[in-house]
């Protein structure tokens, strides 16, 4: 999360604070905000900032949308929110979203979702709703375990990109380094998932198999925040918050253009490695999606999240959890 500006901000009790006003909104990194929570997110545009909460520090940002002229959606369902893009339309604020459409379904590692004859379904409405070049498709991470090979997974793969041809112009894919996140491991573990990480022949067959994919049918593949260089493949890192994309879809808006083109240089772009995002600013919070995947590093617990769901989602309060 990357704040950019600060401004002064009346709370919904009156009282005044000091908030980041970002130009980019990232919806959310961290939870499915148009699955689970839409009507919360659109209530908090109407009052014009939201509030999120430090899942370590406990420490509350504030954040206007004063300055808000884009969100970035994450979304493995983006169903619930369709029918409500209309009120940023009459904001004049625009977006694009990263749908996420991994099969993993016969493995059980996304066990909260629609099925994937579903979620096919969602992702081409979306599409013909909004245009293919705001609905980009991530088939992320990547995960190997005793039931789905290299050979398996690009089976996955190409299958899903069959169904998606015409309704994108880009995959962006992740392999799993499922031990950096102990908790996440842990979890794993301790359910019996027999998962592995990739050799580097793994790594180029599947990556030049999605190239190969890719390319059969009309995407660019690209890679997220992956440390392995496929250049020599044809293969890219991404930029999921990208200036090229914002400045050939979201041409119009003089003030977003001016604020992509002040990020242009080195200085004005993510701090993370091996990311090469414009600054945004994300309002979601952990333990707060009901798909349960497995492999996620933003939900401690299933018994946190659904205690959250039962007694602490706030409704249209300022921040999601009361």
């Amino acid at each position: 999360m990357f704040k950019t500006g600060k401004s002064s901000l009346k709370r919904d009790d009156g009282f005044q604070v000091e908030a980041y006003a970002p130009v980019i909104i990232s919806a959310s990194i961290v939870t499915d905000i148009p699955a689970y929570h839409s009507d919360w997110f659109i209530e908090r545009i109407k009052a014009g900032y939201a509030v999120r909460t430090n899942v370590f520090s406990h420490k509350k940002m504030f954040v206007s949308f004063q300055n808000a002229r884009l969100v970035v959606f994450w979304t493995k369902n983006a169903a619930p929110i369709m029918s409500k893009l209309h009120d940023l339309d009459d904001r004049s604020l625009g977006y694009f979203f990263h749908f996420t459409l991994n099969d993993y379904e016969r493995e059980g590692l996304e066990p909260g979702l629609p099925s994937l004859e579903s979620r096919v379904e969602i992702f081409q409405q979306l599409a013909s709703l909004i245009g293919k070049e705001k609905v980009i498709w991530r088939f992320d991470p990547l995960v190997l375990t005793d039931q789905i090979s290299p050979e398996r997974l690009v089976e996955k793969i190409e299958a899903v990109a069959e169904r998606l041809q015409g309704y994108t112009e880009k995959v962006v894919f992740k392999f799993a380094e499922i031990e950096r996140h102990r908790k996440v491991a842990k979890r794993m573990t301790k359910e019996g998932w027999r998962y592995r990480d990739f050799s580097q022949d793994e790594v180029c067959y599947v990556a030049s198999e999605i190239a190969r994919i890719g390319k059969r049918f009309g995407m660019e593949a690209r890679t997220c925040m992956d440390g392995h260089d496929l250049t020599i493949l044809g293969i890219h890192p991404n930029r999921c918050v990208d200036p090229d994309l914002i400045r050939r879809v979201f041409g119009h808006d003089a003030d977003l253009l001016k604020f992509v083109d002040k990020c242009s240089g080195k200085n004005g772009l993510s701090p993370l490695k091996n990311c090469n995002c414009l600054p945004h600013t994300d309002i979601g919070e952990y333990n707060t999606c009901l798909h349960f995947c497995r492999y996620c590093y933003a939900n401690f617990s299933d018994r946190v999240i659904q205690e959250n769901f039962k007694s602490r989602l706030s409704g249209n309060g300022e921040s999601m959890l009361k």
